[in-house]
């Protein structure tokens, strides 16, 4: 089990696992969409960083993007996307790759990685609880523009 910084090279694999996470959680793929904010992630590490977990072959991803917060004191992580193919689930790997992602932005100065998840997703909120992520009581709100 490696864990590696995505290269633009990589965004055709990525892309193919970002398609089995949101056909899994029901998320509308839209491969236009998709593929033009995961070049620009890739392309700028002023956006942020991709982590790819690879066992032989690519089996997940995390994508991380950089946010700023006055209440965070400036630059914080958002996990924005955490994926194992299923039959890697289970083992520690999803640990490890958020555990990489954590310590990857540590190193860069940052003060806090956020995420969201789904709230019957009882399996990945119970991992993020063990990891040290604790839940607000706030409501996520989205205004697309």
């Amino acid at each position: 089990m490696t864990f590696r910084e995505a290269t633009p090279a990589d965004a055709p694999a990525i892309l193919r696992l970002v398609r089995e996470m949101y056909d899994g959680e029901g998320i509308p793929f839209d491969p236009d969409m998709a593929g033009t904010a995961l070049s620009a992630l890739l392309a700028d590490a002023a956006n942020g960083f991709v982590l790819l977990a690879e066992q032989e072959d690519l089996i997940g991803y995390a994508a991380a993007t950089m946010c700023f917060s006055l209440e965070f004191g400036g630059r914080f992580v958002l996990l924005d996307e955490v994926f194992l193919r299923p039959e890697a689930r289970g083992g520690g790997i999803g640990s490890r790759l958020i555990g990489a992602v954590i310590e990857r932005s540590r190193s860069q100065g940052i003060r806090a990685v956020r995420l969201e998840v789904n709230h019957d997703n009882y399996g990945a909120s119970r991992l993020y609880s063990r990891l040290g992520f604790v839940g607000h009581e706030r409501h996520l709100m989205t205004r697309w523009l």
